[in-house]
């Protein structure tokens, strides 16, 4: 982990789950989205910063929402691709090419950050929680959501695995799900998530989004529901997951900047 350097021609092909997309990713993808997007709606209107935005959809759906939307990505490839996306949508959010462990804005610079689903494929996530506080004005905001490799749904696989190698059971080739991808420099949880933002940035609300995501029996048994009952049956336990965050698929935590810390 701590050789890992930084990836300047990541592709999203690298972690998307292969389609067709099942309904229970459709609906993780989709609410997490929004969850992030509701997180800043008790932020008054400024200068939002997507770190890692990639082809920069939610910073131009939160350009839509009033924000003067800025974009920070490494990858060349990946700042083609949104820059493209946003011509063709009249979006003015301005993209620029940087690292988040050294991001180039000055001091107090935004009312708020977000981090969606990056912060695990940092070189050095530690030093870009640091970087959030300092750009941060004193009273924003930093939202950062996080794939839960401790979800009850990775906990499940895992478990199911030690059994059926045990019992003697062919198990499926390749990684599974529930193992945490090469491009990741950590495994993602809770308790990750609050150690690293030590003592730079201060918690101040957190909940999860989905349960069960990718696990197979319950994937294929959302699948063979009628739909709107499928949609009524992952919005409920969407709503068990907001509450208990250390089971949920995606952990959705905002945070306020310690200055004091900086100062230090």
């Amino acid at each position: 982990m701590s050789s890992a350097s930084v990836d300047l021609d990541y592709d999203l092909a690298e972690d998307l789950v292969p389609g067709p997309w099942r309904r229970d990713s459709v609906f993780l993808f989709w609410r997490s989205e929004q969850a992030v997007q509701q997180a800043a709606d008790g932020v008054r209107r400024g200068c939002l910063l997507d770190v890692a935005c990639g082809t920069a959809d939610q910073a131009g759906r939160f350009q839509e929402q009033g924000w003067q939307s800025w974009g920070l990505e490494p990858s060349l490839g990946m700042l083609r691709l949104a820059r493209l996306r946003r011509e063709q949508r009249r979006q003015s959010v301005v993209l620029v090419r940087g690292i988040a462990e050294q991001l180039p804005f000055s001091d107090d610079s935004f009312d708020c950050v977000v981090c969606q689903g990056s912060l695990d494929h940092f070189a050095r996530p530690r030093a870009f929680m640091g970087e959030v506080a300092r750009i941060l004005k004193p009273d924003g905001q930093a939202i950062i959501a996080l794939a839960n490799y401790e979800s009850l749904s990775c906990r499940l696989g895992r478990s199911l695995y030690r059994a059926k190698k045990l019992l003697g059971i062919p198990v499926m080739e390749g990684r599974a799900y529930w193992q945490i991808p090469p491009n990741h420099t950590f495994k993602g949880d809770l308790a990750a998530l609050r150690g690293m933002a030590r003592p730079w940035l201060r918690l101040e609300r957190c909940h999860g989004v989905s349960v069960l995501w990718l696990f197979r029996r319950w994937s294929l048994f959302v699948e063979s529901l009628p739909e709107d009952v499928a949609w009524a049956l992952l919005r409920t336990l969407d709503q068990i997951a907001y509450r208990v965050p250390g089971l949920s698929d995606m952990i959705i935590s905002v945070w306020r900047p310690n200055k004091a810390a900086l100062a230090r």
